[in-house]
């Protein structure tokens, strides 16, 4: 079945509004290539109605308002490809091409897509459910980071979008157990994957088993400093498949990365929990002879280890 993406589509299926929205800066392809319809896919799957806003119009409300509010959240993503990487080259010059766009021109997709599709939503839903990033350009975004489109340094994608949480990386585990606590009104804070930003009542030292990165004012000044982000205990750690370890992460059982920000005065954190497990520990062949369970590595040390 697909998702659907109009008020005529949700009227055949007899839902009033749905569960979830889904914005995306791709066409909307019913493919698991596709990380939008993928995680409709898994969503609807469990139960949720689950509908996609493909490459709304940023300049009216007449797609992003076309489905009404969502029941639980909207998910925002700018695509299967970060979308200053889709709209530009290496040299920075403008891309006509977009493989995602229908007719394959490229005048779809805006310069960061994230930001843009979160301030849309909020700027017509005022007091709206929660706003959920994900895809690769929200996650290789999650932390402080160089901009190589503006040659600076800039801050999490959350405080740049205001978004209330983000979901990084392989995120259908997460997602679900997303979508279950918003929907039963559980906490959310303790979902492996997620991200959000909290205030000052909630800093590294108050949570055991955090680890507190450099504040983004040393970052942005100090490259060295930004360096020590991806370091932990002088050692250079790389992903893990058992403890899916990210450059934000800790050699820890327990929940890990906290980023101290300052704005306006207060501080406030982007706090990171250890990315969720893949839904099995079997990789899948054609041939289901082929099948065999995932081999789980360590930490491994690099460059010097």
């Amino acid at each position: 079945m697909f998702l659907p993406t109009t008020p005529q589509e949700l009227a055949k299926l007899g839902w009033d509004r749905p569960d979830i929205i889904l914005v995306t800066g791709d066409s909307y392809i019913d493919s698991p290539f596709i990380g939008s319809a993928l995680i409709g896919k898994v969503l609807s799957r469990a139960g949720y109605r689950v509908a996609i806003i493909a490459q709304p119009d940023i300049h009216s409300n007449t797609d992003i308002c076309r489905l009404g509010e969502p029941r639980l959240f909207w998910g925002v993503t700018a695509g299967s490809v970060d979308s200053m990487v889709a709209n530009y080259t290496s040299l920075k010059k403008k891309r006509k091409s977009d493989d995602y766009t229908p007719g394959g021109v490229n005048n779809r997709r805006p310069d960061q897509a994230s930001i843009v599709y979160t301030n849309l939503i909020k700027q017509y839903f005022k007091h709206t459910r929660p706003i959920v990033l994900g895809g690769i350009e929200a996650s290789l975004r999650r932390i402080a980071h160089y901009d190589f489109w503006t040659d600076r340094i800039r801050p999490s994608i959350l405080f740049d979008a205001k978004a209330d949480y983000l979901l990084y990386g392989m995120a259908e585990k997460a997602v679900l157990e997303l979508a279950t606590a918003l929907k039963n009104g559980t906490e959310v804070r303790d979902i492996r994957g997620l991200c959000y930003i909290a205030g000052a009542e909630e800093s590294a030292g108050k949570r055991a088993g955090y680890l507190a990165l450099p504040p983004f004012e040393a970052v942005e000044k100090d490259a060295n400093a930004l360096t020590d982000i991806f370091l932990v205990g002088g050692i250079f750690i790389i992903f893990s498949y058992e403890f899916c370890f990210h450059p934000v992460s800790y050699f820890s059982h327990t929940h890990l990365g906290c980023s101290e920000m300052n704005h306006g005065g207060s501080k406030h954190f982007a706090v990171f929990l250890r990315s969720t497990l893949p839904f099995g520990h079997t990789q899948r062949f054609r041939s289901s002879a082929g099948d065999r369970p995932y081999k789980r590595n360590r930490v491994h040390i690099v460059a010097g280890g």
